[in-house]
């Protein structure tokens, strides 16, 4: 007998189970911004009514550019944020319409103009 012919088998059943990928199982997890994380990384903030607000204090005070008797919090400014810009002038998160959550945006390549 050749080593060829000889054939093992094992007296237990195969107990694997299939593998599945690690691609399929997994969703695509978004980072969403709360508005304690928009007051620490923030520097200004664009809302959709293309209103610019710059941050005046860390503890969320904004302003309007433009028109700066106008002071809103955090609280009041959060929903309508569309785009959160850090002190590098690139944009941070966004926020595609006004019923969705503001996403971490991965190309932190976008630069906004002063």
């Amino acid at each position: 007998m050749t080593r060829r012919s000889i054939k093992i088998e094992s007296a237990e059943p195969n107990l694997q189970t299939p593998r599945t990928s690690k691609i399929q199982n997994s969703k695509k997890k978004t980072k969403i911004f709360k508005s304690e994380d928009v007051v620490r990384v923030a520097w200004s903030v664009k809302t959709f009514d293309e209103d610019r607000y710059v941050k005046v204090s860390m503890n969320g005070l904004f302003v309007q550019l433009g028109n700066f008797s106008s002071f809103k919090t955090i609280d009041e400014l959060y929903p309508e944020i569309r785009n959160i810009v850090d002190s590098k002038g690139l944009i941070v998160a966004k926020r595609k319409s006004r019923n969705s959550g503001l996403a971490y945006c991965k190309d932190k390549g976008i630069m906004i103009p002063a």
